[in-house]
C-alpha cells in the first residue's frame, strides 16, 4: 500500500494506492488545483514505513517496452535487470533502483514470480566458496558468526484482494474474492551488476534450446 504526501504543505492526500503510478498520477492531478508542487510517495512494508519516491530529488527513468507492449517507465539503474527479468515473462508491479540507502528493490506480482527469479539467480556455491561470501549467501539470508551475512537480502509480501477495485474515491466489489499475494525483495545496489551478468547468461542458453 503507498501514501501520497504533499511535501510544500506538509499533507497527506492518500493511503490507499495499489501501485505507485497510481500515487503519481494522482499528484499530477492535484497539482492543478496548486497541490503537490513537490510530494513525496511511501510505502508500508514489514516492519515500517520507507520513503520510496521524492519529485524532488528523483531517479532519472526510461521507458521500457514490456512483453505485451506496454511502454513503462523504470529507473535507469536498475532498467537492464528488469528487462532481463521480463525476459523470462516474469511479471514485476514496481521498482526502485534505491528504495533505500544502498538497497534496490523489486516487486513481483505474485510469490511465483519470485520464486521463478530467485530460481534463475541463485546457483548454489562451488566447492571452494564459501556461503557467507557469495550471492547464494545473501539471498538465503545465511548465519554467520551468529548473525545473518552481509547484504542479505529482505522479503516481505503484501495481500491483495484482486476481486476488489480500490480508487482514490470509490471502491468496486466485483463479486467475488481473489486473494494473492505480492511479492517484494530489496538486495544491495552492488548486486544489480551481478544479477544483470547472471540473467545475460540464462537469456543466452535459452535462445540456443
Amino acid at each position: 500500500m503507498f501514501t501520497l504526501t504533499d511535501t510544500n504543505q506538509l499533507a497527506c492526500h492518500g493511503t490507499s494506492f495499489q501501485t505507485i503510478e497510481e500515487a503519481h498520477n494522482y499528484a499530477i492531478s492535484l497539482q492543478e488545483f496548486g497541490l503537490c508542487k513537490t510530494y513525496c510517495i511511501g510505502q508500508y512494508v514489514d516492519g515500517g514505513f520507507v520513503n520510496v519516491y521524492d519529485s524532488v530529488e528523483p531517479h532519472r527513468q526510461v521507458k521500457l517496452r514490456h512483453w505485451t507492449g506496454r511502454q513503462i517507465n523504470v529507473d535507469e539503474g536498475i532498467a537492464k535487470l528488469i528487462e532481463l527479468i521480463w525476459f523470462f515473462e516474469i511479471e514485476t508491479c514496481n521498482s526502485c533502483q534505491e528504495n533505500k540507502p544502498r538497497t534496490a528493490w523489486i516487486e513481483f506480482k505474485d510469490v511465483t514470480g519470485l520464486k521463478t527469479f530467485l530460481n534463475l539467480v541463485g546457483s548454489y556455491p562451488r566447492p571452494e566458496e564459501k556461503l557467507n561470501e557469495v550471492l547464494y549467501g545473501r539471498i538465503t539470508r545465511y548465519i554467520f558468526n551468529n548473525d545473518f551475512v552481509e547484504g542479505s537480502w529482505e522479503y516481505s509480501f503484501n495481500i491483495e484482494d484482486c476481486g476488489v477495485k480500490e480508487g482514490v474515491v470509490t471502491t468496486i466489489y466485483q463479486g467475488f474474492s481473489s486473494f494473492d499475494f505480492r511479492a517484494s525483495v530489496r538486495f544491495p545496489v552492488s548486486d544489480i551488476k551481478l544479477l544483470e551478468e547472471i540473467l545475460e547468461g540464462k537469456k543466452n542458453e535459452k535462445r540456443f534450446i
